[in-house]
């Protein structure tokens, strides 16, 4: 298995012609969203879910990162909603949390539910 990371989200030009996202549909890739509850991010999720959709793509799941910056009332809805458009857009509703990482006690984090395995 590979993994390549699209930095900066679906929509980033890696040419004057090509999006991130269209690189990835001719190469036939699976996508997994990486989000969070920052201000503006799932706002940007759905809009990459629809976008996904609109092309066709299959996307396998969503990572949702805890972000210290994040209003705790937001931090908690989010995932949420974010499976709630995961089924509306006809996707599975996968969704990985990643807890806030104390490099003294790393956590486990049971990524099968993404990679099916």
């Amino acid at each position: 298995m590979v993994l390549a990371e699209g930095a900066g989200g679906l929509a980033v030009p890696l040419t004057e012609d090509l999006l991130t996202i269209d690189f990835a549909r001719e190469n036939g890739w699976d996508s997994i969203l990486v989000t969070s509850g920052k201000l503006g991010s799932l706002n940007h999720t759905i809009l990459s879910m629809e976008a996904l959709k609109q092309r066709g793509m299959n996307l396998c799941g969503t990572v949702y990162n805890y972000c210290a910056s994040a209003d705790p009332l937001i931090d908690e809805d989010s995932p949420r909603m974010i499976c709630r458009y995961l089924v509306r857009f006809g996707y599975k509703p996968v969704l990985v949390k990643v807890p806030k990482v104390d490099m003294e006690h790393l956590p486990e984090i049971d990524f099968s539910p993404i990679f099916g395995v």
